[in-house]
């Protein structure tokens, strides 16, 4: 998978998680039952995600760090 999918994939699927984060908030001001678990579901959703794109980016860094230290 080349970088421009990678990065439309992880946009789309942090989007994904926050809009069930925003579903389960709905839910629970609106006192529907699992409202709470759909809530808690699209937070770690998020963090699982947010995570992932954490250390993809750091690999690309040092990836970028190490080629501008051999052009020195």
């Amino acid at each position: 998978m080349n970088k421009k999918m990678t990065d439309k994939l992880m946009n789309f699927l942090i989007g994904i998680s926050a809009l069930v984060a925003i579903i389960g908030a709905y839910l629970k001001i609106s006192h529907y039952p699992n409202g709470e678990f759909i809530l808690g579901l699209g937070f770690i959703l998020s963090i699982f995600f947010s995570m992932v794109e954490i250390n993809r980016l750091k690999k690309i860094i040092k990836k970028y760090e190490k080629e501008e230290s051999k052009v020195d």
